[in-house]
């Protein structure tokens, strides 16, 4: 029999039948905030009154934690320690409290914020070790609901699950739970080392469960890994339902990472099957899950970093952050810190990005504004995957590698290791730094292994004449520009041209750009006469993607580039000029800045795959359209499944077209990578037991499989033997 513990502090009118545990005048506590304008912690240690205090050795008890103030003494063991309300628990130093389970259920208003009274080895420890609720998460929900919140400010924070279980975070939802979207995990300090049931994330959603509510971490030390196909932190494997005809449906419903937010401490993610170097307690096969993202076949979510440590690990089909198996990526945004990435592959397996979609899928949004960022990746010869962008295809790169955007004092520089190792922590021999203009091709190209970015300290100057007075500096690296007075003496010309003690001829050159999206800003340079002008690259602007410099005598009638301004065959030169292009002027001159408008795209496929729509907008013209789309399969990649259980494959793709203006077009694909399934036979007994029948549906849990029922009775008034699983319970289909 299942024994609970009731405490005064939520179920006070009961309190005449119950034993109520003995109340602490005062216990202490250390308790963190983050200040946001210092960016940083804040610690305060703190005395909480009339807590409530948790011992002794209970492991077949349910203890449940309502509202209130309870302390944890000495070690402490119950089978499942239940949040039912805003509880406060305070882990004293030394101590240890141990359970199968702990339940932070949002269907029951569950709330946990966790204290520690000291810091390092002495503080407290939460210990769960899931070998008994298969289907739930180690701490969060059970099957079929969502977590509460979490908040941790101290203490060493354990989480795992019996081997073979797949369905639970470690925290997080259960089966086709994940964290309440009105609910969050905040991670202050102290130390969270937690994995996941397979198929399940670290932190955040589980089978079938995306992450939904946000993660947060200002502090600490936070270890999270999935061991088969969940994300490190973000959402579990997606277990695709599949349709009668044996067809995986890719849309109805796809789990997603959700927003994880690093501020300070370390985070450690692996995705499922992932290597973990120097603690390899993990083995890595084909599928897996991201590091921070989406679990096997599901989308990335939108991952923000401005301090602290993060490393993120992935293998084969996923990026380290970002997206998994034909998924896109979604969005890293950097504005300090680190993060490393390593993604492992084998030569001749699918690989994944380091940074973006999976395995054939598109990349995503990454922007990179301070901070460092390191990307190692490794990968065969057949599948070859970029550092950021998209997953990689047999033999080469076609995929749309989404939107990079860098900082104007951001730099790139392509690294040499010290050998082709599986080892991410090994030396690197040299870094060689790229033009401003080469950066987005090399972190997006097939061919690196090894990329890193950060804050540029300006080098290989170009120089610009500007004036009599004065002439503007160019970093060869970044878009960094400055201006300074001439260098010139006697017998001394200035770098930028200008001849000592002389007046120069010059010619007027003048480029227009961007800042709002809408119009032009002009800035003006005077080149001297036989000299040349370096294209400088535009600052970046959200919402619309430079393309070029386009000259002309007279200005577009709008910002966006035409059709015949660019051609799309390399033989055939088009009206623009790159960035980072020498031009010299024979005339006064002026140059355009010349972009495309990004439109974000949702397609909406059919069952069958054979139409597509897709809803375009953009936040700065305000436009929203949806257009029909041609739907086609590429039928040399289809691949029909021969035996039971055996997965095969399918692809198709849908493009449209928006014919906006007389010679002003944008084009849009989507395609979809299907998974095909011969469904298994199973054989039910009759006359066995319920439990014994439903054992046996819950591995075939969301797949399709053809059924033989033995010893079958059917009763006269139509019902099926009673001992049957409900869900074959189909009594209208039946006569007596």
């Amino acid at each position: 029999m299942k024994k609970i513990t009731i405490y005064k502090s939520f179920l006070c009118f009961l309190a005449s039948a119950f034993t109520l545990l003995s109340a602490q005048a005062q216990v202490s506590y250390i308790e963190y905030s983050w200040d946001a304008q210092k960016k940083g912690l804040h610690e305060e240690t703190k005395t909480a009154n009339n807590c409530f205090e948790i011992t002794g050795q209970k492991p077949d008890d349910w203890q449940g934690l309502g509202n209130g103030w309870f302390v944890v003494r000495g070690n402490v063991s119950r089978q499942v320690f239940n949040v039912i309300g805003d509880a406060h628990l305070i882990l004293t130093d030394g101590c240890t409290m141990s359970a199968k389970q702990l339940k932070i259920d949002a269907s029951s208003n569950g709330k946990l914020h966790i204290y520690a009274q000291s810091k390092g080895n002495t503080c407290g420890t939460i210990d769960i070790y899931n070998d008994k609720y298969k289907l739930d998460a180690a701490i969060g929900s059970p099957k079929d609901h969502d977590m509460g919140s979490l908040y941790i400010h101290g203490g060493y924070i354990k989480a795992r699950h019996f081997v073979n279980f797949e369905c639970g975070a470690g925290i997080g939802g259960g089966l086709k739970g994940k964290i309440a979207e009105n609910c969050e995990v905040v991670i202050y300090g102290g130390e969270v080392d937690v994995q996941g049931a397979d198929r399940a994330a670290g932190i955040g959603g589980g089978l079938k469960g995306s992450q939904d509510g946000p993660i947060t971490i200002y502090g600490g030390k936070v270890t999270a890994r999935s061991p088969i196909q969940g994300a490190g932190i973000g959402s579990g494997s997606v277990a695709d339902d599949i349709l009668n005809n044996g067809m995986v449906i890719a849309s109805n419903f796809t789990p997603e990472g959700g927003v994880v937010t690093v501020w300070g401490g370390q985070v450690w993610a692996y995705g499922g099957y992932s290597k973990t170097p120097r603690e390899n307690d993990l083995n890595y096969c084909i599928s897996s899950g991201a590091g921070i993202g989406g679990g096997q076949f599901s989308k990335a979510g939108k991952v923000y970093v401005h301090g602290g440590s993060v490393y993120a690990f992935s293998s084969y089909s996923s990026a380290a952050i970002g997206g998994s198996n034909s998924k896109p990526g979604g969005l890293l945004e950097m504005t300090g810190g680190e993060v490393k990435i390593w993604r492992q592959g084998e030569q001749n397996y699918p690989a994944g990005p380091g940074i973006g979609g999976g395995w054939q899928g598109e990349g995503g949004q990454v922007i990179i504004k301070g901070g460092l960022l390191d990307v190692r990746t490794r990968h065969g010869y057949n599948f070859k995957s970029a550092p950021i962008g998209a997953g990689s295809i047999r033999g080469g790169h076609l995929l749309d590698d989404g939107k990079l955007e860098l900082g104007d004092h951001m730099c790139v520089a392509r690294v040499v290791d010290s050998y082709y190792s599986d080892d991410p922590y090994s030396e690197s021999v040299s870094n060689y730094l790229v033009t401003a203009d080469q950066r987005s091709a090399t972190v997006s190209s097939h061919e690196q292994t090894h990329i890193q970015i950060y804050a540029c300290t300006h080098g290989g100057f170009t120089y610009s004449y500007k004036d009599e007075n004065s002439h503007v500096r160019h970093c060869s690296y970044c878009n960094y520009t400055d201006e300074e007075q001439h260098t010139t003496s006697a017998d001394k010309d200035c770098p930028c041209g200008k001849k000592a003690g002389a007046s120069s001829p010059y010619w007027r050159v003048t480029l227009y750009t961007t800042v709002d999206g809408k119009t032009y800003t002009p800035e003006e340079y005077m080149v001297i006469k036989e000299l040349s002008l370096l294209l400088p690259t535009p600052p970046a602007v959200s919402g619309v993607t430079f393309m070029g410099w386009l000259p002309a005598t007279t200005a577009p009638a709008s910002i966006e580039m035409l059709d015949n301004e660019k051609s799309d065959d390399l033989d055939v030169s088009g009206l623009l000029v790159s960035d980072g292009t020498t031009v010299k002027p024979t005339t006064d001159m002026a140059y355009y800045a010349r972009y495309r408008y990004d439109y974000t795209d949702v397609w909406t496929w059919n069952d069958d795959y054979t139409a597509a729509t897709v809803t375009i907008s953009n936040a700065i013209t305000g436009e929203t359209k949806t257009l029909q789309g041609t739907a086609t399969e590429d039928e040399r990649a289809r691949y029909e499944p021969k035996e039971e259980g055996e997965l095969g494959e399918a692809h198709y793709m849908a493009t449209a077209t928006y014919q906006k203006a007389t010679g002003l077009t944008y084009q849009f694909e989507d395609w979809q990578r299907v998974t095909l399934y011969k469904p298994r036979t199973i054989t039910l007994d009759a006359s066995g037991t319920t439990e014994d029948q439903e054992a046996l549906l819950e591995n075939y849990e969301g797949l399709m499989v053809n059924v033989t029922i033995n010893n079958l009775t059917i009763k006269k008034d139509g019902k099926l033997h009673p001992h049957l699983p409900a869900l074959l319970q189909r009594p209208e289909e039946y006569s007596a």
